[in-house]
């Protein structure tokens, strides 16, 4: 019951996300109206396009995301839910909705955090890449500031302002650091695909990666990608059933 409350409530979101998007996307409104319709296939099509000619918005990977949902195509409904928290890290629809098909994900492996981690994990993922970069230039130029006014202007309370400063600016320059390490090997697995020792087909199997599984894509080779899962295994799979988010 609770499933099919769920997905219903994909079609109501998905109008909510729709307004997110710059209405000037060339064939967005065809996407959404094809959407609508229950034409999944057409509405994917439509919405990759408009990626494809290089307009991106954390709105079209959901409403991505929710097509192919739709279409009970987990792992790229997964992968297309990331894409849009890279993009909305704070919606909370693109969040209920990444961890609803998250939790559809067979055998899914997640590395328990200690509580620092989860300090620190929710601290990096309240922010998009390009807010923490607006954040440390904002940093860098209040440092300035006050730096100049302790010179010139003889503030007292200089040294501590750049003090308090220079700390922010050390620990979202940090955390903007391991974003980027996070996001530039970030995958997800689009379909099930047997990881094993070696990137040949008769290497023995080390363990079955799950559509919709969250990975890190290590190195690649000819057709195939070494990729770490969350609990520190690796192995090596179809270089084609994993993509970066």
């Amino acid at each position: 019951m609770k499933k099919v409350a769920i997905i219903t409530l994909l079609g109501l979101m998905f109008v909510r996300a729709a307004f997110a998007v710059d209405i000037s996307a060339p064939n967005f409104a065809k996407a959404n109206a094809a959407y609508r319709d229950g034409k999944y296939d057409e509405a994917i099509a439509d919405y990759e396009a408009i990626l494809t000619s290089g307009f991106e918005s954390g709105a079209i990977y959901y409403n991505l995301g929710n097509s192919y949902f739709k279409k009970q195509e987990l792992g790229k409904a997964v992968l297309n839910y990331e894409r849009a928290k890279r993009l909305l890290p704070r919606d909370p629809d693109v969040a209920a909705n990444t961890q609803f098909a998250l939790s559809e994900v067979q055998n899914d492996v997640q590395r328990p955090l200690n509580a620092w981690e989860r300090l620190w994990e929710g601290h990096i993922k309240f922010y998009s890449v390009n807010e923490m970069a607006l954040i440390l230039l904002i940093f860098l130029v209040l440092f300035g500031a006050a730096h100049l006014a302790t010179l010139y202007l003889h503030w007292k309370a200089g040294r501590l302002a750049m003090c308090a400063v220079a700390v922010l600016f050390f620990i979202f320059g940090y955390g903007l650091q391991a974003k980027l390490a996070d996001e530039y090997n970030a995958a997800v697995a689009v379909r099930s695909s047997a990881a094993r020792f070696e990137p040949n087909e008769k290497a023995t199997v080390y363990f079955e990666l799950p559509e919709g599984q969250r990975c890190q894509v290590q190195e690649r080779e000819g057709g195939w990608a070494k990729i770490v899962r969350p609990d520190g295994k690796t192995g090596w799979v179809d270089a084609g059933s994993v993509e970066g988010i």
